[in-house]
């Protein structure tokens, strides 16, 4: 997704991967099951979900992986369980339970900055 569009998500959607640049938000509570969510700037406005597994495909753990310069804004509450990694940039959480209190915290960049405004 590039910068300045938007993704709206209706329904559950299950990717092996999202990379956005953009806006992402949801309606109806819809949640995005992806094994990773890539992002260089923009906001996440949407949940972002581990999946179960089901007959068709195995389950997985969700991560996010902040990358490039810029700013990331956070402003769901998310439940997935795997790895947050800021590599360069800053990722803002802008709500309680921007991730949860499983996921593990990787600052993996001299320019990475975590912003808990």
């Amino acid at each position: 997704m590039q910068t300045g569009t938007e993704l709206i998500v209706r329904t559950n959607i299950l990717v092996g991967a999202l990379e956005t640049a953009g806006t992402v938000s949801r309606t109806n509570g819809a949640e995005i099951r992806a094994a990773q969510t890539v992002t260089s700037q923009g906001e996440i406005n949407a949940a972002i979900a581990d999946f179960a597994g089901d007959s068709n495909f195995a389950a997985f753990r969700a991560g996010l992986l902040k990358r490039s310069n810029g700013l990331t804004t956070i402003g769901a509450t998310n439940t997935f369980t795997g790895d947050v990694k800021v590599a360069a940039g800053t990722l803002r959480l802008a709500t309680n339970g921007a991730f949860d209190a499983m996921s593990s915290l990787v600052m993996a960049g001299s320019t990475a900055v975590m912003d808990l405004n």
